[in-house]
């Protein structure tokens, strides 16, 4: 296989996954990356830190359609992205081996499961990998002068300022400048490394600041206060609040999914020990993070993966070279096809299984969303799924969830008093009321808020109102979440507050406590239901109730 034949491999896998990010499944980071453009388009975000990339995408609001539609677009460039991350790979295995041996490093990243059905996501992580790989190219040019550390600073920063994500890279850039001291005399080894480290953090720090400091001006926020407290919570609960190995069932899987790959990782780094090709083993550090990081989700591998599998390049090549000094040339070369082959087929494989659609229930009921609700309202979800409505409670992540529930103190109430939301999506279990996950999740005064005043409507989709059952000649004095105007669901005529009304007729409630007085004046026997729903709420669609979950597993 020589380099022209790896790349044009490559770019075939990468075209099947650019005809899949019409199929894989959206998570609910992705809707939250949209949620924070139209929040940036909207004037209202507030949060600088991790927030950077919505400024290169704030033309997604622009195009139309809807939030499906909208991170559709956003993944077709991360998934290009996703190819010039694999040029840069190719050419960042190249300082160690030859072209052709080189194009097993991308290949083989495109191999691993996680890469398949994460890389080119809608994710601050797509926008990491190629800043990353364009850093360890500075960092390992020949000669390494000021120049490239300034260079490798200047895209670093940048990293830095997409996601505070960069600085678990620095494993891999202190070896990188370790040894790049060793090739001075031994005097003037300590003296390199020092001016390295210094013209790379001033660039470094130069850019970063500059363009958070920006970002922040531009959402009218003050940049010290918005970063510190961030950061420190963020690297205290990520980095050290978490046991070894905080997600191990999650590297367990890519162990047996991807043992091709990580089998070319180790032999790879055995290699680059026995030919001391520090530079390349310190890229094996990228993987460090699995160790220690609380985050080292699925999403995050294909930013570690990166940097690692120049190793697979640099075990292929020592084949290779095995072969070439027996000489045998002809074996040589088959050598690294075969290999090459066996990565193609694993991603071939691996692609061909996410054909399967895995977005419908989403579309489905982020367009039922907008029919109930033509124009934007406030809504409570689990994941910021309606990124053009304005959502009312705090993103419901693992984390988000432990500082909740820590904090003790209910969000439906505060939701209700801010913003009056009329809509709640149950798009994950511990919004559904009766669930397992509902009751061990939420406070107890949310779960009573949540069955009192947001009723049933269609699927996931549940209206702000109020019920209550009556018996013939009854009274029942209801309460209701916020002022407005409410439609009458009942079978049968009844007075409220007073004034006779009948099904689908529309009320409205007043007061700082509205509360409906509900009278049934018939005399049929036997108790009913009488309902009171937010009249802006359109008919529900008559399309089929999406199946859950909505969200596939990390």
């Amino acid at each position: 296989m020589n380099a022209r034949v790896g790349l044009v491999a490559c770019f075939a896998l990468l075209l099947v996954k650019l005809l899949l990010i019409w199929r894989i499944n959206i998570n609910w980071d992705e809707f939250l990356a949209l949620t924070q453009v139209h929040a940036l388009h909207r004037g209202e975000l507030d949060v600088p830190i991790q927030s950077l990339y919505a400024q290169f995408f704030r033309w997604l609001p622009l195009i139309g359609g809807d939030e499906a539609d909208q991170i559709i677009a956003a993944r077709g460039v991360m998934v290009f992205l996703l190819a010039v991350s694999c040029v840069l790979l190719w050419k960042l295995a190249t300082r160690w081996v030859d072209r052709a041996s080189a194009t097993i490093a991308p290949i083989a990243y495109l191999s691993s499961s996680y890469v398949q059905v994460h890389g080119g996501s809608f994710r601050a992580d797509s926008l990491l990998v190629p800043l990353t790989l364009v850093v360890l190219l500075f960092m390992t040019r020949r000669p390494r002068d000021r120049h490239s550390m300034i260079w490798a600073g200047l895209f670093f920063g940048l990293a830095l300022a997409v996601t505070i994500k960069a600085v678990l890279l620095a494993p891999v850039l202190a070896i990188l400048f370790v040894t790049n001291g060793a090739q001075a005399p031994a005097s003037d080894s300590a003296s390199r490394i020092a001016t390295n480290v210094l013209w790379f953090a001033v660039a470094t720090v130069v850019v970063a600041a500059t363009l958070l400091s920006l970002h922040a001006l531009s959402l009218g926020v003050h940049a010290f206060d918005a970063f510190i407290a961030p950061v420190s919570g963020a690297a205290h609960k990520t980095l050290l609040e978490e046991p070894l190995l905080p997600r191990l069932d999650y590297f367990e899987v890519t162990l047996n999914a991807d043992g091709l790959l990580w089998l070319a990782l180790v032999a790879g780094a055995a290699v680059a020990m026995f030919r001391r090709k520090f530079d390349a083993l310190a890229c094996g550090l990228s993987l460090l993070p699995i160790v220690f990081y609380r985050n080292a989700f699925p999403y995050y591998y294909t930013v570690m993966f990166a940097p690692a599998c120049v190793l697979a390049a640099l075990a292929c090549a020592e084949l290779r070279s095995l072969w070439m000094r027996a000489g045998q040339g002809t074996v040589a070369a088959w050598v690294v096809g075969c290999i090459g082959l066996l990565f193609v087929a694993r991603t071939a494989d691996g692609l061909f299984a996410l054909r399967e659609d895995r977005q419908g229930g989403q579309r489905d009921l982020i367009a039922a969303v907008h029919q109930i609700f033509p124009k934007p309202v406030a809504y409570i979800d689990h994941g910021a799924m309606i990124a053009s409505f304005r959502k009312a409670n705090f993103f419901m992540s693992t984390w988000g969830l432990e500082i909740y529930r820590v904090g003790g103190s209910g969000f439906v109430q505060k939701a209700i008093e801010r913003d009056k939301p009329p809509l709640l999506i149950v798009n994950r279990q511990m919004l559904r009321p009766g669930s397992s996950m509902f009751r061990s999740a939420l406070l107890e005064q949310d779960q009573r808020l949540i069955r009192q005043f947001y009723m049933p409507y269609w699927g996931p989709v549940r209206i702000a109102g109020a019920e209550a059952s009556l018996a013939p000649g009854a009274t029942a004095a209801v309460a209701l979440p916020f002022a407005g105007t409410y439609r009458v669901v009942a079978p049968w005529p009844l007075q409220v507050n007073g004034v006779m009304r009948s099904q689908g007729d529309i009320v409205r409630i007043d007061g700082a406590t509205p509360v409906a007085i509900l009278h049934r004046v018939d005399e049929i026997e036997g108790a009913g239901h009488v309902t009171l729903l937010w009249a802006a709420a359109m008919p529900a669609p008559d399309r089929p109730v999406p199946q859950e979950p909505l969200y596939d597993r990390l």
